[in-house]
């Protein structure tokens, strides 16, 4: 495959990707509860411990309820939507975060191989927000540009 093809099949798949709303609509701010709050605390370890992005962002969430910020909705809308869309299920949301955790930190791939099996899935799946975040986590895993380039292209090119 040439260099021209290539780019234009990144580019639709890229398209395709970011293409259309989501299938579940993310909890809106009035719909925050207390509730939520062990699982926004069990992310924030989760997120720190793997240097992500969104640690900053769910400690902003608790450190305004612990100070009685009344009005949560400038915190809240900060979240990504993936986190508020999977707040929706709490359980579910919880059971998947169990299996991250445990996969950080019991499973049998290096920081490196397991960060290039899920951006490879990632980048199949057609799933945005984990792409951009395990690019980041990618970097901190010695993966390099170049490498995360060719997963997005995948085994047709050398």
């Amino acid at each position: 495959m040439d260099e021209e093809a290539a780019t234009a099949r990144i580019a639709r798949r890229h398209a395709q990707i970011l293409g259309d709303a989501p299938r579940i609509e993310a909890l809106s701010i009035d719909e925050y509860s207390a509730d939520l709050d062990p699982l926004i605390r069990q992310m924030i370890a989760i997120n720190q411990s793997i240097d992500a992005r969104e640690a900053d962002l769910l400690t902003d969430v608790t450190e305004a309820q612990a100070q009685g910020q009344g009005d949560m909705s400038v915190v809240l809308a900060r979240l990504p939507e993936i986190i508020r869309t999977m707040m929706r299920h709490p359980a579910l949301f919880a059971r998947q975060t169990d299996v991250g955790v445990t996969l950080l930190t019991q499973g049998k791939l290096s920081a490196r191989d397991r960060e290039m099996a899920i951006l490879r899935v990632a980048w199949l799946c057609q799933a945005p927000y984990e792409w951009g975040e395990h690019v980041m986590i990618a970097r901190h895993a010695g993966i390099g540009r170049d490498e995360v380039e060719r997963i997005v292209t995948g085994s047709e090119r050398p």
